[in-house]
């Protein structure tokens, strides 16, 4: 969120983050500041929207808003969300279709693709490593890193530790800062995100803007062009062998098209194109012309 509020700083535009646990305290510190706007980010404080002052939107970031299966628990959130009045900026297609499926109002749902500043990441047309890979991203039995481990040694993990099948002396570079993030993905020929759930993973643009290609579940791959050479998309039942050899020509084919990638991840994820469009939704809406 820090990068949004910079950039819409950046356009002239004063913005307030509320983070604070205490439901009423959050009430009455938004309606204090008396916002044009209310840009809520935490699923679970929906509730609060009918006592905010200022027209407002809400965005979910639950990672199985697409598989009814997987979301136990979790049914009642997703019923305020789509039951409530207010705008649902949705971080893909494919949530915005659960969500309307669920109740949403159709005209009250907008697919919004939150944007990567792209100064940030060092590009690098010939990659450090030509022939491995990089899987960045908290270590987590959803994101079976513990799996990747066992077939392939030519994948580093970047991550804090939160699965205990994952072995931390094989691969493992540790936490990454977010300067190791911005000077290190661009070292690496790809990048592989093999989860059963994700809404729309920032990990994803950040790789293409630094020139990596992508190897990714079919749930990890909202708002891509699958068809582009340099994306391979897997069933998270994909078989070890069939995973290693997609992994490894997918290397193959993207060191040679560094350029197309970062242009693709410039074009369709840039952090400047990406604010234009939140803040003409944003002012589209206050005007009531939305």
């Amino acid at each position: 969120m820090w990068n949004l509020k910079c950039e819409l700083e950046n356009h002239g535009h004063e913005v307030l983050i509320v983070n604070t646990k205490d439901l009423r305290k959050a009430i009455n510190d938004t309606n204090a500041w008396r916002p044009d706007f209310v840009h809520l980010h935490y699923d679970e404080y929906a509730d609060i929207m009918p006592y905010i002052s200022a027209p407002g939107a809400m965005t979910s970031h639950y990672p199985y808003l697409d598989y009814p299966s997987k979301r136990a628990g979790y049914e009642w959130i997703f019923h305020k969300f789509a039951q409530n009045h207010s705008y649902i900026f949705s971080l893909s297609d494919r949530n915005s279709y659960h969500f309307r499926d669920f109740g949403a109002h159709p005209e009250l749902v907008w697919d919004w693709i939150y944007g990567i500043p792209p100064d940030e990441f060092k590009f690098d047309e010939t990659p450090t490593y030509p022939d491995r890979t990089i899987c960045l991203g908290k270590i987590e039995p959803r994101k079976f890193q513990f799996f990747l481990q066992s077939i392939s040694d030519n994948i580093d993990f970047a991550g804090p530790l939160a699965d205990s099948r994952f072995s931390t002396s094989k691969n493992h570079l540790g936490t990454w800062t977010r300067d190791q993030v911005h000077n290190g993905l661009t070292k690496y020929a790809n990048l592989v995100l093999f989860s059963d759930g994700e809404a729309a993973p920032q990990v994803v643009p950040e790789a293409l803007i630094a020139g990596c290609g992508l190897v990714l579940s079919e749930e990890a791959a909202a708002n891509l062009d699958i068809g582009l050479p340099f994306i391979d998309v897997v069933k998270t039942d994909c078989s070890p062998d069939i995973l290693v050899n997609i992994i490894k020509e997918n290397r193959a084919r993207s060191i040679t098209m560094r350029k197309q990638i970062r242009e693709y991840g410039l074009t369709h994820f840039g952090m400047p194109s990406c604010t234009k469009l939140y803040i003409e939704k944003i002012e589209s809406i206050i005007t009531g012309n939305s």
